[in-house]
């Protein structure tokens, strides 16, 4: 490699370490940015675990890359906010409500959701868990719960195939939507796998390491995020922010729609007012 050609890939893989920082999520909308790292996914996934101690999903087939970014401490400063045209952060409910929406939709097993079918479900859910308020299809559970599913859209989980009226204003509304299942299974990050999680805080506790640390950053307190996380500005809020609010970290118990995936249950588990 020349010097020339080696220096302009060093500018690139700089760019695509500060996107990647700053969107952890990443897909095929973000144009030259993500083929920027799809161009150079092994060197960054290297560069990443041996610097960070973070692992960088590359998917070219299904157009994302997702850097399971989990931060050293905790910030309320970048919060999930509505893509409305004045943005205002997230509640509690609409935090609980994402957790339950992507609970829903890891437990389907069709390739697409209606959103009428969709808050029916998250209905069912709300109404037999013992730590969550029962959704009703008020029109301002109506907007938290669209807000919800706006904000999956935006990460890519959801992609809007055909709407009909606007269900904020007009509850026989609809609209259908794919699912992107595998970015899904990617929008947690946290330092214990979730699928192997028995509790919150065996989800938290990191893994003990086999042989040195490679790192200061691998020996980092431990914290959670998700797509929306901390990790994101104005995206998804950050999964760790939920955890104080947890009042226990058993799953919830088997609901209408059978079991659900635990990890998105414990995230809903908020105390009574959310």
């Amino acid at each position: 490699m020349t010097t020339v050609s080696a220096q302009e890939a060093a500018s690139v893989r700089a760019r695509a370490i500060r996107t990647l920082l700053a969107r952890p999520l990443l897909d095929r909308r973000s144009g030259a940015d993500f083929s920027d790292v799809i161009a150079h996914a092994a060197w960054l996934q290297r560069w990443f675990d041996e610097k960070c101690g973070w692992a960088l999903v590359v998917d070219a087939r299904h157009g994302f890359a997702r850097l399971r970014k989990v931060p050293a401490r905790r910030s309320s400063r970048r919060g999930a906010r509505t893509k409305r045209s004045t943005p205002r952060p997230f509640s509690r409910r609409r935090y609980s409500l994402l957790a339950v929406v992507a609970a829903v939709l890891s437990d389907t097993t069709r390739p697409q959701i209606s959103l009428r079918d969709l808050a029916e479900r998250v209905q069912a859910i709300t109404a037999d868990a013992e730590d969550i308020t029962e959704f009703t299809p008020r029109r301002d559970e109506r907007i938290a719960l669209v807000d919800a599913v706006t904000l999956l859209v935006d990460l890519g989980v959801l992609s809007v195939v055909e709407t009909r009226g606007d269900y904020t204003n007009d509850q026989e509304a609809n609209a259908l939507y794919d699912i992107d299942d595998r970015r899904l299974g990617h929008l947690i990050a946290a330092p214990h796998p979730p699928s192997l999680a028995t509790s919150v805080e065996h989800l938290m506790q990191p893994p003990v390491p086999q042989g040195p640390v490679r790192s200061s950053y691998a020996a980092a307190p431990a914290t959670a995020s998700c797509g929306s996380c901390s990790m994101i500005p104005c995206s998804t809020s950050t999964i760790s922010t939920l955890w104080s609010e947890l009042t226990c970290s058993k799953p919830l118990a088997e609901s209408r729609t059978g079991r659900l995936r635990p990890e998105w249950c414990w995230n809903a588990e908020l105390r009574a007012g959310c």
